[in-house]
């Protein structure tokens, strides 16, 4: 970056903004060492605990739900658990598999919040601005799942003691029950007394966490992986556009190598996130669904005191996938406007060999950097209304069938 020795005030200005954007960095390292899942120290044994007592209780909603269909019952909420939970063990396993391919990512991406990188304060401003809208992301999903995790556990605890009171404020002998802070589960034994019921709340307390910690690593990391690149793919094609391309010059071919690196970069996220993001597509639909369906039986008189978490579940199942399909958005809107800024450089006017070099990626820029799901599509604003029109027609389905 040309900065005059009359503009230290400035340069420092700008290491301090890159200094303040590397924090989505340290916040990735809390959130996956909780997960032993760290690549510069990951921990197998701290994994395969969370993994191990994660899959055990998704075993328990498994024969929860396999007994009730015995009975010939479809269980919504039952069925809503197994596949949220379903799909959070999913995801943490696969962070676990690609576990080495992020760590390659976030060496990459660490090597970004170097001032020697960028040759203008335009590319600056437009990198930053990726990051800033990650952290804002990343924030209100972190508030999001947060809040939820804390009335799910929660209020359960309050409806029993509620219950509790009211029956001895009416003097009656009833035997009063217990309101389970997760009632998907198998139970081994029934809960009879407070103190089996303080130790089976109390129980759920590592699960709700865990759950909290995998969503939220997750989330964190495809969020800062697809601003990262979408700001790397904005100040490449910033660059693009303000560099002169003289023949065989070294700045020529200094943004050629820099397109190479972003595209491998970009093959590298899209072959370590298909799986992830195609287990989110096959599920967000149907889970919506089942909660849009649990939503309505929720508005009959009586069970509006159940609406609270089942509309928090549904804003932050919707939000999440939002939130993704605006990072995809984002990297193919990038990916478009490096294409363009190389086809109306001057490439026409250079030698042979030069001119191959920018032909070739041209070519290769034509198919967009993204967020894919396998055959499912690419994630965008146009599959995020594909997603909920699904979610809708599935539930006219539901409606009718059971």
């Amino acid at each position: 970056m040309n900065i005059s020795g009359s503009e230290q005030t400035i340069l420092a200005k700008y290491k301090n903004d890159l200094q303040k954007a590397s924090k989505i960095l340290t916040w990735n390292r809390r959130l996956l060492s909780l997960l032993g899942l760290w690549p510069e120290s990951p921990m197998d044994l701290l994994f395969c605990a969370s993994a191990v007592y994660y899959i055990f209780y998704l075993g328990l909603i498994f024969v929860s739900f396999v007994l009730y269909l015995k009975k010939k019952i479809l269980n919504v909420s039952i069925f809503i658990a197994l596949l949220s939970y379903g799909h959070i063990s999913a995801r943490l396993l696969l962070l676990r598999r690609h576990n080495r391919t992020f760590g390659v990512l976030f060496a990459e991406m660490k090597q970004d919040y170097e001032l020697r990188n960028y040759k203008s304060d335009q590319e600056l401003r437009v990198f930053l601005k990726y990051n800033i809208l990650a952290k804002s992301m990343i924030k209100f999903l972190l508030f999001c799942s947060t809040f939820f995790a804390i009335v799910f556990y929660v209020k359960p605890l309050l409806m029993t003691y509620n219950i509790h009171r009211a029956i001895r404020k009416s003097h009656r002998n009833a035997t009063a029950p217990f309101v389970l802070a997760q009632n998907s589960f198998y139970q081994f034994y029934k809960i009879t007394t407070v103190k089996k019921y303080a130790i089976n709340y109390v129980s759920m307390l590592p699960f709700s966490v865990l759950t909290g910690f995998i969503n939220c690593a997750t989330d964190c990391l495809v969020l800062t992986i697809g601003c990262h690149l979408s700001g790397r793919l904005a100040a490449l094609s910033h660059r693009i556009r303000n560099v002169e391309f003289c023949n065989g010059s070294q700045e020529f071919k200094a943004v050629i190598r820099l397109h190479q690196q972003v595209l491998r970069i970009g093959d590298m996220v899209e072959n370590s996130l298909n799986t992830l993001m195609t287990c989110h597509i096959l599920t967000a639909g149907v889970i919506m669904c089942f909660i849009l369906y649990k939503t309505l039986i929720y508005l009959r008189p009586g069970k509006r005191i159940h609406l609270i978490h089942i509309v928090i579940l549904l804003s932050l199942n919707i939000v999440r996938l939002y939130f993704h399909c605006c990072v995809g958005e984002f990297l193919m809107q990038e990916s478009r406007v490096v294409h363009e800024a190389f086809f109306e450089c001057k490439w026409y006017t250079m030698l042979l060999q030069d001119r191959k070099l920018i032909v070739l990626n041209l070519l290769r820029s034509q198919r967009p950097i993204r967020f894919a799901a396998r055959g499912l599509g690419t994630f965008s604003i146009e599959l995020f209304s594909e997603v909920l029109k699904s979610s809708l027609g599935y539930l006219s389905v539901l409606r009718n069938v059971i």
